[in-house]
């Protein structure tokens, strides 16, 4: 199956400068870099190689949530951009030599015959060591774990900022649920679910005040986000809800 049009590969054969990577971190921050690029023998990926790259941030990443963006551009006396910009499914490769496999999904180009085109390749995203079981379930939360640890009267004096948090979070478009764990020593672990990443995005900048003012007064330290990420796995079988702390 081809991929790319013959105007794009043209311009990737012949296009010397640096692309930019992007990747998301476990806290949901992007991460952008310039880097070297290459097109896949088949013509059905892009690479991405360097020093130690198995040492940088953007390989950590793809490695754990196998997803990226490249943007590979250039501007033409005397003002006439051109570009590609690839998204899609990515692999953290290790052997012979450790580096970035991208599968385009989605691909924009502009400049060519003064066009601009954006489409989206449907096609299996390639291969794979995953298993089903890691794949994220269709339809499934965007999942978002902290771990918070309070002061030592804090859950037991401050029910009612408790509540009223828990009232304003729940309102949040998006929003499916939230299980909280003792972790002992007043730490709590909470893993609050989302419709999507969108979701979770949005609600954590509608909910930052309500943060500071209901629950910042009775925590420790800040609270430190540990994980986001689609759910893969759902196996509840509870008989009744839990009382809510």
């Amino acid at each position: 199956m081809k991929i790319f049009t013959q105007a794009e590969l043209s311009y990737l054969d012949a296009a010397q400068g640096l692309a930019r990577v992007a990747t998301v971190g476990a806290d949901g921050t992007p991460h952008v870099t310039p880097v070297g690029w290459a097109v896949t023998a088949d013509q059905q990926a892009l690479e991405v190689g360097g020093n130690n790259l198995a040492a940088t941030k953007k390989y950590r990443d793809i490695a754990r949530n196998g997803r990226a963006a490249l943007v590979i551009d250039e501007v033409l006396p005397p003002w006439r951009p051109r570009g590609i910009e690839v998204r899609g499914p990515a692999e953290a490769i290790t052997e012979p030599e450790p580096r970035i496999r991208l599968h385009p999904h989605r691909i924009v180009s502009w400049g060519f015959d003064g066009a601009t085109g954006a489409r989206t390749v449907d096609r299996p995203a390639g291969p794979s060591t995953s298993s089903a079981a890691d794949q994220p379930v269709t339809g499934a939360p965007y999942a978002v774990v902290r771990r918070v640890t309070y002061g030592p009267a804090a859950l037991t004096t401050a029910a009612a900022e408790l509540e009223e948090f828990q009232r304003v979070h729940a309102r949040q478009p998006g929003y499916q649920g939230n299980v909280v764990v003792d972790a002992g020593d007043n730490v709590r672990l909470t893993v609050t679910l989302w419709e999507s990443d969108q979701h979770a995005a949005d609600a954590g900048k509608i909910l930052r005040p309500a943060v500071h003012r209901l629950l910042d007064p009775l925590m420790t330290e800040p609270a430190e986000l540990l994980a986001t990420g689609p759910v893969t796995t759902i196996d509840l079988r509870m008989t009744a809800p839990p009382t809510r702390t």
